[in-house]
């Protein structure tokens, strides 16, 4: 797997690394990993986009606050 993009909690405890990275064989997974970055190890895996048969292009880590209201 490849890393491509990483989101990290508001406490700062967990990073959310996207595991697709181009569209190469072996470099794009579509998991999401959450690595706890107190002890160093993955915690779990996000496969809900890859068991559906999607790519992640981009993760974002929105505030508690955001609303997006045009949609």
């Amino acid at each position: 797997m490849a890393a491509h993009h990483v989101g990290i909690s508001p406490d700062e405890k967990y990073a959310f690394v996207q595991n697709s990275f181009l569209n190469l064989p072996k470099m794009d997974d579509g998991s999401i990993s959450v690595i706890d970055l107190q002890k160093m190890v993955k915690k779990a895996s996000i496969d809900t986009l890859k068991n559906r048969g999607f790519n992640p292009n981009c993760i974002l880590m929105l505030p508690q606050w955001y609303s997006d209201i045009a949609h």
